[in-house]
């Protein structure tokens, strides 16, 4: 698809819709960013079908009709990962659909930008394609023009299918004009397409090979100099080893795609949902969170739809225009033809097909009569009263339609909430691998749904789920309490996404694709430095986060604090004095100017512990960095009030800390250089416990974050309280 910024449509208007910008040029159409005017604060998108010029006034009025009922179709198409026709009609002559507006950040602008994605994020991306494909096949319907062009990153990580049935539409166009269909873009174009033959659902089976191949290779499965050479490929030739490309990935992956896309129609899989199956089961065998897609014994049935017209004359030429649910609603009947209108079942909540009906794929119809039940002779008498009757269907439909449509579902009205992370209690500080959200005037969902929360990655569209949400004291919750066990750290869950969502699921299900009914996203900014604080920061060791470091080390501090008191005791003065080396070793890291190795009579008395080396005290000590950090989050042109007030907090706890630590090293260095004098070791070791665990100078039983008391326990907390996300209502 080529991307293009100026055209003579920008400005003018399409029915109720002014086009604003041009955001691409393809095969099917240009495509425009656009608003209604009678809504002008919604976006939407626009596409201008690439149809030749009808001159022919019989012709132009029956195109005017086929476009009509494939439209109203699509219309009714309702999927969380299929992009919603909102409307549609004819302005001049030109054929025109409408989309709300959603990222028009295409995967293939997503393989241009980074390259080759993962195998894993594959088959999650796979898994959502497959499932609107899927519902799409069941409702009738073949895209038939399937490329990573037409597939939309979310900021939530979801890829939504745009582009549905447009080369249905492109097509009625050129046969109404008695023209040949342009071959458009060949680079996943099925060997019965480029034949002119019938089209079914292994027809998107082979561009969804094709899909899979470009996003592990970050190119088309076969190149050539001209559309005609690729076109040949597609037709003769072999799919090129994967390996050729992209070494490592599993070889059974060629015999998968080669599959996928054999040319021969019937030797391919039978469902999308059969070959996302068996693309984990290469990739991630071992997964047990992934429903896999219900196999059927038979392919979707997508009936052919008729090629002439069957509506009246009363459609003028001139301008008219179509938004489903404001005029006449959708078309609904089953005329002997094919399944379209609002008789069709919704759109399932859950992310995978449920069992199919038997009804086996149609017989192909006669060369040069592709609906041959329908003839091109057929009398405009006739075209009306059929168009009559499916107008009396359009009426009826369209009542029913909008009944079932006012009657949403809206469980979030006046609905807020947090999400708090946290440290697994069974598990080493520091991780942040636990998190409870909690949200407050939520309805109680209907029967058999379920509230569950996701936490998703923008970057890497990674989702994890963090379970379903349950009714307790007046409000939803969910605890994680984290991975972590033992000595074994659990997975740091701010380091796994930056927004949450929160969404309303039927049955259970491995990915959001519900209503999203409530959500909330880290400031992009601010964030940056929270994770500084909390996940990793790039030039300590082991790129441990700053305000852990802060915990573990003040924690060391104090422990060989009480090691010095324990051998001060003893009166041994080479314990003593290793024990004082080791905290001015740990105060001040390899860089201090005090710093000294401890020798191995210091290893004798049992003494090594020396810190990770970075230092607390300095300049580009943990305490400064921890500071400044804290002082950048709160700063940052997109923090909250709430990363402000605590990021005010921690950098109060490091200056108490400071104080503390600076005394210890002062004592310590008196210790290490007489060890005889022992009388400071009391002070150091509270010091050295005030700066770990902070002190309740008032006496309120608490250890607030003020000067005087917050430690670094109080500064770690803290930290986690300015990750707070709060979680609001709508997507």
């Amino acid at each position: 698809m080529q991307h293009v910024s100026r055209d003579p449509r920008i400005g003018t208007t399409l029915g109720t819709y002014r086009l604003e910008t041009l955001i691409a040029r393809g095969e099917l159409g240009l495509l425009f960013g656009a608003r209604n005017t009678q809504e002008p604060h919604t976006p939407h998108l626009v596409r201008v079908l690439a149809v030749v010029p009808i001159m022919d006034t019989n012709a132009r009025t029956i195109y005017h009709d086929q476009f009509h009922i494939e439209a109203s179709h699509l219309a009714t198409l309702q999927h969380p990962y299929l992009l919603p026709l909102v409307g549609y009609g004819m302005a001049d002559g030109m054929p025109y659909v409408v989309w709300p507006a959603v990222s028009t950040r295409s995967l293939s602008a997503r393989l241009e930008a980074s390259g080759p994605v993962d195998v894993l994020t594959v088959g999650r991306y796979l898994d959502q394609i497959a499932a609107a494909l899927e519902y799409a096949h069941e409702h009738a319907t073949v895209h038939g023009a399937l490329t990573t062009d037409c597939l939309y990153l979310q900021s939530d990580g979801r890829v939504v299918v745009g582009d549905l049935g447009m080369r249905r539409l492109v097509e009625l166009g050129a046969e109404a004009a008695q023209s040949r269909t342009p071959l458009g873009n060949p680079e996943a174009c099925a060997p019965e397409q480029l034949l002119g033959g019938p089209i079914d659902p292994a027809t998107d089976v082979y561009a969804l090979g094709a899909v899979i191949y470009r996003l592990l290779t970050g190119g088309p499965v076969f190149r050539g100099r001209s559309m005609d050479e690729v076109a040949q490929q597609h037709l003769n030739s072999p799919i090129p080893p994967l390996s050729r490309v992209r070494p490592g990935l599993p070889p059974a992956l060629d015999h998968l795609l080669a599959k996928a896309m054999a040319k021969d129609s019937a030797q391919r899989f039978l469902q999308p949902g059969a070959l996302a199956n068996a693309y984990h089961s290469i990739v991630a065998p071992t997964q047990t969170t992934r429903m896999p897609f219900v196999a059927s014994g038979n392919p979707a049935a997508v009936r052919p739809r008729p090629a002439t017209s069957v509506g009246g004359g009363s459609m003028a030429a001139g301008q008219w225009g179509h938004q489903p649910g404001k005029d006449s609603g959708a078309l609904g009947a089953e005329l002997g033809w094919g399944r379209v209108g609002v008789d069709s079942a919704p759109a399932p909540r859950a992310p995978h097909t449920v069992p199919r009906g038997a009804s086996q794929r149609p017989p192909p119809p006669a060369a040069g009569a592709p609906f041959a039940f329908l003839s091109r002779a057929r009398g405009r008498l006739g075209r009306n009263v059929l168009f009559g009757a499916l107008v009396l269907v359009v009426v009826v439909g369209g009542i029913f339609g909008l009944t079932r449509l006012t009657k949403t579902f809206n469980p979030a009205s006046g609905a807020t909430g947090v999400a708090l992370f946290m440290d697994s209690p069974q598990g080493p500080p520091g991780h942040s691998d636990g998190v409870k959200v909690i949200i407050h005037n939520l309805a109680s969902p209907p029967s058999s749904e379920f509230y569950d929360a996701w936490l998703i990655d923008s970057a890497s569209e990674h989702v994890t789920p963090l379970g379903t949400l349950f009714a307790q004291n007046g409000a939803y919750q969910l605890t994680d309490a984290g991975s972590g066990r033992g000595t074994s750290a659990g997975t740091n869950l701010l380091g796994m996404g930056d927004r949450i969502e929160i969404t309303l699921e039927q049955g259970r299900v491995n990915l959001p694709v519900g209503q999203v009914v409530l959500s909330g996203v880290f400031p992009p900014q601010s964030f940056v430095h929270i994770r500084h604080l909390l996940v990793s920061f790039p030039t300590t060791p082991g790129q441990t986060a700053l305000a852990v470091g802060v915990l573990q080390q003040t924690q060391l501090v104090d422990a060989q604090a009480k090691v010095l008191q324990s051998v001060a005791a003893s009166q041994n003065q080479v314990a003593i004095q290793c024990a004082a080396q080791s905290l001015v070793d740990l105060l001040e890291g390899h860089q201090g100017a005090h710093f000294r190795p401890l020798g191995s009579g210091c290893d004798a008395q049992s003494i090594v512990a020396t810190g990770d080396g970075f230092g607390l005290l300095g300049a580009g000590g943990y305490l400064a960095e921890t500071a400044q950090h804290a002082s950048n989050a709160a700063i940052a042109p997109d923090a909250t009030s709430f990363i402000r007030t605590h990021a005010g907090h921690v950098e109060i706890a490091m200056t108490n800390i400071e104080g503390w630590l600076a005394q210890v090293e002062q004592d310590a260095l008196a210790l290490v250089a007489n060890p005889a004098n022992t009388s400071g070791v009391p002070q150091l070791v509270t010091n050295a416990s005030h700066a770990d665990n902070g002190v309740d100078t008032n006496g309120d039983e608490s250890i607030d974050p003020v000067v005087g008391e917050a430690g670094a326990v109080t500064a770690y907390e803290h930290s986690q309280l300015m990750a707070t996300l709060t979680l609001v209502a709508g997507a």
